[in-house]
């Protein structure tokens, strides 16, 4: 899978859609977004509910397509909300991850 996504980690801007993590959390998040791509990896832990909504605002009011990219055999089962800007996630099994890419239109630039 590295292959398949290094050649967008060198312009990726960082971001913890639920916040920076604490060890104990019951969900954990990290973004990576380019101006057309966000990769999401999404970890959920023992104890937490299966569902959680991860807010990604600078995918405002964008048509994202939302993939799997790993594991291939993924559960998961999301729902983009563009109006929001929430992505919802549920992960029926725990401890569990996943890597979702989310394509979306360049930002226009001035």
């Amino acid at each position: 899978m590295y292959k398949a996504v290094r050649t967008d980690l060198a312009q990726a801007v960082p971001a913890w859609p639920l916040g920076l993590p604490a060890w104990d959390d019951p969900w954990l998040a990290l973004a990576l977004h380019t101006p057309a791509t966000t990769y999401l990896t999404v970890w959920r832990h023992p104890g937490a509910e299966t569902t959680a909504t991860l807010p990604l605002s600078h995918l405002l009011g964008c048509a994202a397509r939302v993939d799997v990219l790993h594991p291939a055999a993924s559960q998961a089962v999301y729902s983009w909300h563009p109006d929001t800007a929430d992505l919802t996630l549920t992960l029926p099994v725990a401890p569990s991850a996943v890597l979702l890419r989310l394509a979306h239109a360049a930002p226009d630039t001035p």
